[in-house]
């Protein structure tokens, strides 16, 4: 039978500090379970219980106990609470960077968990997504009316592997604008960002092999990649780009498949690449045999 404890009876979260709240927790409390004053299968106090002990609020908590989640230190059973789980350490996503200087470790589980409670007015950085009054609903709205007018049945069906046909005939004049040719059929819809990096990298690469992405970048990506068992390592982002002496010498090293890359509003920094930036990085990519993957989802809201 297990019993629950006080984890921090010996240590004061400091208000005020320049760490805040939940970063003491959590390091107090992986101190405590690494040093094995906290026991694997003990129980914690409930959310009210350590915020009462505390001082705290409970989302301040709630916080703190997911990201303990996240890394491995604690279990929550539905029903029955958190309990601390015996933790084995696991590679960070970002596990290509654990030999470079601008190593970042990431909590892919706890950024996801985050980025979908937050509510609208609560942005915060590397979530990827827009406020909504820079965002024409209306138009949305009155375009979704249309299809739905056109053609009930369809409504009730699959479309097409490749994706709605008309859209595709639109982007494929867009591309023309850019002096890229390519047919409809060479052109293929994805539910978001994330679907159309993994079916990329599905294609390019294998178990083993490295991916670039900028760092930092979208975080969602590298919970995907890593699944697939390939190595990721980050490029440091510079305000006109990538940091090129990085590249050049990390792809010497790691010779990459993909370099996966924002070049216009980069997420999370607002960034945007540069033209001499863009023609090293072609270079670069030719010299070391690279694909290079543009995340280009934001180049419509970029007044330049």
């Amino acid at each position: 039978m297990t019993n629950t404890v006080n984890p921090l009876q010996l240590d004061l979260i400091a208000h005020g500090a320049s760490e805040t709240l939940i970063e003491q927790i959590v390091r107090l409390l992986v101190a405590r379970i690494d040093d094995k004053r906290l026991r694997n299968g003990v129980r914690m106090p409930s959310i009210r219980q350590f915020a009462a002990m505390h001082s705290v609020s409970c989302a301040t908590v709630v916080q703190a106990y997911d990201r303990l989640v996240g890394r491995g230190y604690l279990e929550s059973r539905r029903g029955a609470g958190f309990f601390v789980r015996e933790h084995v350490p696991e590679l960070s996503p970002l596990q290509g960077l654990s030999e470079q200087p601008n190593k970042t470790q990431m909590d892919v589980v706890w950024l996801v968990r985050s980025m979908f409670r937050q509510t609208p007015q609560q942005f915060m950085p590397g979530m990827g997504l827009l406020p909504n009054d820079w965002l024409d609903a209306g138009l949305l709205a009155n375009a979704l009316r249309m299809v739905s007018r056109q053609s009930q049945d369809s409504l009730m069906q699959y479309c097409v592997p490749h994706g709605y046909l008309p859209l595709r005939q639109q982007l494929q004049l867009k591309l023309e604008e850019l002096e890229i040719a390519a047919s409809t059929d060479q052109i293929v819809t994805t539910s978001g960002v994330t679907q159309g990096l993994d079916l990329v990298a599905r294609e390019f690469t294998r178990p083993g092999d490295t991916i670039f992405v900028d760092d930092p970048a979208w975080f969602l990506m590298f919970g995907s990649f890593a699944a697939m068992g390939v190595n990721i390592v980050g490029i440091p982002r510079l305000v006109d780009g990538p940091d090129m002496q990085q590249l050049a010498a990390l792809a010497q090293v790691h010779r990459p498949k993909l370099f996966v890359i924002n070049s216009v509003l980069h997420n999370p920094t607002s960034t945007s690449l540069t033209a001499a930036k863009a023609f090293q990085l072609l270079q670069i990519a030719q010299q070391f045999d690279f694909h290079i993957v543009e995340d280009d989802i934001y180049c419509d809201m970029h007044p330049g």
